[in-house]
């Protein structure tokens, strides 16, 4: 398991991308790999909400997509949407002051996120199954980018922006202070960020 990493010496951070949402207990792992880092060093954290993903307007294959996706997440145990809680994560793994930014990216009809849902779905397949969310006999797969594509241009030309929320959270390692029991988690003011969906 991840906390039994052992170090000769400190490092200067520790840094995670999209691995809290696959672990069963996520808080006393990042508590375990914490214990890694030298005091006043950095722990941070991107993790996504999957279930935020959305086009605007609605495109009810996306929004079927997507949920496809959170049910294959479910159903191998893992937790499409631990953006929302990784604050609660990092102050319950007792980092003092963790704070959490929010960025969304967009991407146009031709941009690499209509790809991206396809291709997950794809991979997914297994799964989506497996829980009952989908039929692969029902559901022609090798379309499903193409169609995808033509709904999404059907419903607002290759100005529709596709997207998921991704949060990332930092908290610097302090020794010898105790967190005041009726402290919790900063959120900084959300800061939002447009570019290329795949960025």
């Amino acid at each position: 398991m991840l906390p039994d990493v052992e170090l000769a010496e400190p490092v200067d951070a520790l840094v995670g991308r999209l691995i809290l949402m696959h672990l069963a207990d996520s808080v006393t792992v990042v508590k375990e790999l914490t214990r890694c880092v030298r005091p006043g060093g950095l722990v941070t954290f991107q993790e996504i909400n999957i279930s935020r993903a959305r086009a605007i307007p609605d495109v009810p294959l996306v929004t079927t997509c997507r949920e496809w996706i959170c049910a294959a997440q479910r159903e191998a145990g893992s937790n499409p949407d631990m953006g929302e809680q990784l604050a609660q994560v990092l102050w319950s793994a007792g980092l003092a002051r963790p704070e959490v930014a929010v960025a969304v990216s967009t991407g146009g009809a031709d941009s690499p996120a209509v790809s991206l849902i396809a291709e997950t779905v794809r991979s997914l397949l297994p799964l989506i199954e497996r829980g009952g969310a989908a039929d692969a006999r029902t559901e022609d797969i090798d379309t499903l980018r193409g169609r995808l594509l033509a709904r999404v241009r059907a419903g607002a030309g290759d100005r529709l922006p596709v997207g998921a929320g991704r949060r990332v959270g930092a908290a610097r390692v302090v020794r010898g202070v105790r967190r005041m029991p009726s402290a919790g988690p900063t959120h900084r003011r959300p800061e939002y960020e447009a570019g290329p969906a795949h960025r």
